[in-house]
């Protein structure tokens, strides 16, 4: 590197740093990001490593069920079904979505399905046609 192109290195990369800061500054105060409002929960409901929670309705936002996976489920895939009776058939009841691994996973209500008096979910492997996990949502 010639004498002339080290001093421009030197003056360009610290004013590069301070700008690149700078405009990653103003992006996080245009952008800050979505914020995550809990809803009042009105139903809860348990199993092995697996906590249900059904959030109620307000305003816009649909009623949502939120499943929180805290170990590893035994099938690869999982679809998560709500029935207004204890059932382990998917004919009988509403799908709400797939589950492949831990974490939370968040499925929006209709609202014929927030209707039901009683609330059971349940997993169903549609791989080996068999249920995973029932859980009854209690008040």
């Amino acid at each position: 590197m010639t004498p002339t192109l080290r001093t421009w290195h030197r003056l360009i990369w610290p004013l590069l740093a301070v700008i690149l800061i700078t405009l990653g500054f103003f992006a996080l105060q245009v952008f800050p990001g979505t914020s995550y409002i809990p809803q009042p929960v009105s139903l809860i409901g348990g199993s092995n490593g697996i906590t249900a929670q059904l959030q109620a309705a307000s305003g816009a936002t649909p009623a949502t069920v939120e499943l929180h996976l805290t170990a590893p489920l035994n099938a690869a895939t999982t679809l998560v079904y709500l029935a207004s009776k204890p059932t382990d058939q998917p004919a009988n009841a509403q799908l709400l979505g797939r589950i492949e691994g831990r974490g939370t996973h968040r499925f929006p209500l209709n609202p014929q399905t927030a209707a039901f008096k009683e609330k059971h979910l349940f997993g169903f492997d549609p791989i080996y046609k068999q249920p995973i996990f029932q859980i009854q949502l209690d008040q």
